[in-house]
C-alpha cells in the first residue's frame, strides 16, 4: 500500500468510491474491509440490522486509555449493550431538539476562534475544544 504513505485513507476511499461506486472493499494486509457509502445500506446496516454489524475493526492507539471499552472501540456484547443504552439519546426528534443549542455552541467557538485568530499568535487549541464538547 505505498499509496498511503503520500495520501490519507480518507482521500483514497473518495476516489475509489468514484471510481468503484458507493459499496467496494479492499484488503489491508489480510484484513477485508469493506467500504459502504450508500445511505439507503448504511440505514439498513445501522439501525435494522445493527445487531450483525457490531464488530470494528481495531485501531493501533497510542494512549492506553483510547483502548477501553468506548463506543468506536467496543466489540461483541460490550457495543450492542452501549448502542442500546445510548441509541434513545440520539433519536431524530432528540437530535432536532438538541440542533439550536449545538448550533449556538459553535457560533460561539467560531467567535472566539476568530478573536483568538486576530492576535496573530499561536494559541493551544485543546482549551477552546475542549469547552464546547459533551
Amino acid at each position: 500500500m505505498n499509496f498511503l504513505k503520500t495520501k490519507r485513507i480518507s482521500s483514497c476511499i473518495k476516489e475509489w468510491t468514484k471510481k468503484y461506486g458507493p459499496v467496494f472493499g479492499y484488503f489491508e494486509g489480510h484484513t477485508p474491509i469493506l467500504v459502504v457509502s450508500d445511505l439507503n445500506i448504511l440505514q439498513d446496516m445501522f439501525i435494522k440490522a445493527f445487531s450483525n454489524f457490531h464488530s470494528r475493526r481495531e485501531y493501533p492507539f497510542d494512549e492506553p486509555h483510547m483502548k477501553e471499552g468506548h463506543l468506536f472501540t467496543a466489540q461483541g456484547l460490550r457495543w450492542k449493550r452501549q448502542r442500546f443504552v445510548i441509541n434513545p439519546t440520539f433519536s431524530s426528534a432528540k437530535l432536532k431538539q438538541m440542533s439550536p443549542l449545538v448550533n449556538h455552541s459553535i457560533e460561539v467557538l467560531m467567535t472566539k476562534l476568530t478573536e483568538q485568530y486576530q492576535f496573530h499568535e499561536p494559541f493551544d487549541i485543546y482549551t477552546f475544544l475542549k469547552r464546547f464538547t459533551m
